[in-house]
């Protein structure tokens, strides 16, 4: 049978807080961190699958204006420019020069100003 250990002078409530105060502090900076790493890593695998898809939509004979689209027009400003970024880096080519030959006409006019929204 086990025995109760009592210490010799019990806790104070302010050094139980001060414990769980430095514990918690730990905790979030951990939680942080983590949450810092994982959308890093997705952002990198958005930004790769994105370029990807983008690439295999202008591809070969015929393309898929719907996917072409839909990637586009669906990104935010910041994310077009990192896709733009991985597609030049995976491709040697931009995705500006990429759309402009593979579209033509209004078409054309619509995706450029949605990839140079300043220009």
């Amino acid at each position: 049978m086990s025995t109760l250990v009592i210490p010799p002078d019990p806790p104070s409530p302010k050094d139980d807080a001060m414990q769980l105060h430095r514990a918690f502090k730990a905790y979030d900076a951990c939680v942080r961190i983590n949450a810092k790493i994982v959308s890093w890593r997705l952002n990198i695998f958005t930004e790769r699958s994105v370029s990807n898809v983008l690439r295999r939509a202008m591809k070969g004979l015929g393309m898929d204006d719907k996917k072409l689209t839909r990637v586009i027009v669906t990104r935010s400003e910041i994310d077009l420019h990192h896709i733009k970024a991985e597609y030049l880096k995976k491709y040697k080519k931009t995705l500006n020069d990429a759309v402009y030959s593979e579209t033509s006409g209004h078409y054309r006019v619509f995706l450029l100003s949605l990839l140079n929204p300043n220009q």
